[in-house]
Order: C-alpha cells, then sequence, then structure tokens
C-alpha cells in the first residue's frame, strides 16, 4: 500500500519527442506498448504532475504537492 500516487504527464507527441533523444522510433515503440495507458494512472492517481511546460513549471507542481503532503505526513506521527 503506498501513501499517494503521483503521475507525471504530459502529452503523447512530448513525451515521444523527449523519448527521441535517447531511442530509436522502434524501442520507443515498445517502451510505449508495455506501459500502462497514462489515462488510466492519471485516472488512478492522488495528484497529477503536468510535465508538459518547463522544468521551472514543472518544479513548481512538485513544491505544491510536496507542500500539501509533507505537513499531513507530520501530523500523522504524532
Amino acid at each position: 500500500k503506498f501513501d499517494y500516487i503521483i503521475v507525471v504527464s504530459a502529452s503523447a507527441d512530448i513525451i515521444k519527442s523527449r523519448l527521441r533523444e535517447r531511442f530509436n522510433n522502434r524501442e520507443i515503440e515498445l517502451r510505449w506498448e508495455n506501459q500502462l495507458p497514462l489515462k488510466f494512472k492519471e485516472k488512478n492517481a492522488d495528484y497529477i504532475i503536468n510535465n508538459s511546460g518547463s522544468i521551472h513549471q514543472t518544479e513548481k507542481y512538485v513544491r505544491e504537492i510536496i507542500n500539501e503532503i509533507l505537513p499531513v505526513k507530520e501530523k500523522s506521527k504524532g
């Protein structure tokens, strides 16, 4: 059991574009076929980090989630 499920999400076009920097098209398709659908992951997530924009925007989303989660975790310890 997990306390939270956090999914990092972007459009398929952006994800595949980023993968092309490291993998050929066949490798990308094999990886893509072996993943759960992104919509399924998002539907079952407690938090979704939109990774379609800049690194600074993504960092902002991460900080917001951390700030929301950490106080809850600290209270449950006490």
